[in-house]
């Protein structure tokens, strides 16, 4: 049976913190349940990682959090952002809400404070917060849309045992899908560990980005990467100028590196910045790795004859090393290669240490071996992550078609009257 709706404000207080991040002399100290504890976790409980800050007396008393609430993101950058809830399991007495966010204290003769948060994961809610957003570059609810939010209100008994149906189903749920997740990471690591064994002949290195001849036998060599690195030359076209980006050459950036095989190039530079910005248009088939920022030690292929930019360098064929199998080799020990970065807001490999890099490498006929073998391996193991990242991803709308029907009355619940 379809239970009747209410108005949020009819349900629960409803209240929309001022408090920032800043401390301030004078006012008492707290710690913040921010943005990111209520949108990356929906249990929220006090913890050593807690930001510090001050609030007002007044502030501490309208927002201080306690076991039942619930919180909600108000503001974000795309409007289906909005309405992302968190239930309180615990609290402590200096805890406080943060900028951003909604508290919703449900009253205990209306609502089920369980029943609030999973009424508030529905697709019904969160549709009705994103239909409400208002914005252009960044959306926000006004506290009277989510007051005006009409939710499900069955007695609360029924509410309780919705609640109580939902925590255990979507545990089981949850159970499953971490299984998944961890098979996935388990066929990742299978992987590296294989590689890194095939890509050293079975060697345990000391530094297997600094290899010496002394330390390799049976026709393994030490190779340097200088010889064989060409950096991207020129100057970075300026962004957004359609004299320089448009249809000609691709461009690839660090973010079209992805470790696969192939490079997904998503822009393109036009002849007047190859000769304006002196660029190099490097050949099909080169080897591109990623030298700043977040993707620092990401790999790529190019299919086409391609210009990278000044945060990329590119290995080109036919040198003495087959690039699969350096491809494999420096994947393989990225965690070598990632301590060797300077820099802590943005890490970046110098063309210095790029070129001071020696890897083993055996005879060419038993490298292209072996990046044959990895590649054929990586490529099956690839087919098995993305059956179980699909069986990921109807679980997970499996869950939430579940607390949609439960809350809106559409899926029978044992204990709930018809």
């Amino acid at each position: 049976m379809t239970p009747r709706r209410r108005p949020l404000r009819q349900l629960a207080n409803v209240s929309v913190s001022n408090v920032d991040k800043k401390s301030a002399e004078g006012q008492l100290p707290v710690r913040l349940i921010n943005y990111t504890d209520v949108y990356y976790g929906d249990r929220l409980a006090p913890g050593p990682d807690l930001m510090e800050a001050t609030a007002t007396a007044q502030q501490l008393a309208a927002f201080r959090l306690l076991p039942g609430d619930v919180v909600i993101t108000k503001d974000s950058e795309t409007a289906d952002d909005i309405g992302v809830a968190a239930y309180v399991e615990e609290s402590a007495n200096d805890v406080v809400l943060g900028y951003h966010l909604a508290l919703l204290r449900p009253r205990p003769s209306m609502m089920f404070d369980r029943f609030l948060y999973w009424a508030i994961c529905s697709d019904d809610i969160r549709g009705q917060f994103e239909t409400s957003a208002t914005g252009v570059t960044r959306f926000g609810l006004r506290s009277d849309a989510i007051r005006s939010a009409s939710l499900p209100a069955p007695p609360v008994a029924a509410q309780q045992a919705i609640a109580d149906f939902l925590d255990g189903e979507t545990a089981r749920i949850d159970a499953l899908v971490a299984k998944k997740r961890r098979l996935v990471l388990a066929l990742d690591e299978r992987f590296m560990e294989k590689a890194r064994r095939f890509v050293t002949g079975g060697r345990v290195l000391s530094d297997p980005l600094d290899v010496r001849d002394a330390d390799l036998v049976g026709g393994w060599r030490a190779a340097r990467l200088g010889r064989e690195l060409t950096f991207g030359s020129g100057t970075t076209p300026p962004a957004g100028d359609d004299r320089f980006y448009g249809p000609g050459v691709p461009w690839i950036v660090t973010a079209n590196l992805r470790d696969v095989d192939v490079v997904e190039v998503t822009g393109s530079v036009t002849d007047r910045a190859l000769a304006e910005c002196s660029l190099r248009v490097h050949p099909a088939g080169s080897l591109v790795i990623a030298m700043y920022g977040a993707t620092v030690g990401r790999l790529g292929f190019t299919t086409a004859p391609a210009a990278v930019n000044q945060a990329c360098c590119a290995i080109l064929p036919d040198g003495g090393i087959d690039l699969r199998f350096l491809f494999f080799y420096l994947l393989a020990h990225r965690s070598v290669l990632l301590e060797r970065t300077v820099g802590a807001g943005q890490p970046n490999i110098s063309q210095q240490i790029l070129r001071s890099i020696r890897i083993a490498v055996p005879s060419r006929s038993d490298q292209v071996r072996i990046a044959n073998e990895l590649l054929r391996d990586r490529r099956r193991g690839t087919e098995a992550r993305t059956l179980l990242n699909r069986q990921i991803a109807l679980l997970r709308e499996h869950r939430q078609a579940l607390i949609t029907a439960a809350v809106t009355g559409e899926l029978e619940i044992p204990g709930v009257a018809a």
